[in-house]
């Protein structure tokens, strides 16, 4: 897949909504956020999601890998044993690594096909 493409194609989309089926289909109808890792974020003509998806690439992955390597530096300087869990918060939130900042911050909406 080439990194510098700007757009899904059906079979990709139709893959991911095959994923969401057996994952809806499995578990229920939990809370769920579905992340596809591909370098594209434009929606190909015909490509659908039946779910609502959010995108994540390769500039955002990069950024996130960066936050869970210095968050997980934190923990060097500290004895474990000690350690509070309200400090380690305080790091989660700190390294934009709570539950919506993986959407807000390292994910983003992909972007409907336009002509």
């Amino acid at each position: 897949m080439k990194d510098d493409r700007e757009e899904i194609v059906k079979h990709e989309g139709g893959q991911m909504n095959t994923h969401c089926a057996w994952f809806e289909n499995t578990y229920g109808k939990v809370p769920v956020t579905r992340i596809l890792v591909i370098p594209a974020i434009n929606l190909g003509y015909a490509t659908r999601f039946t779910h609502d998806v959010r995108i994540l690439r390769r500039g955002k992955l990069r950024d996130l890998k960066k936050c869970i390597t210095a968050f997980f530096n934190e923990f060097r300087a500290y004895d474990l044993e000690t350690l509070h869990e309200t400090q380690v918060f305080k790091w989660l939130v700190h390294h934009h690594l709570r539950a919506e900042d993986f959407l807000n911050e390292h994910t983003e909406p992909p972007r409907e096909y336009q002509r």
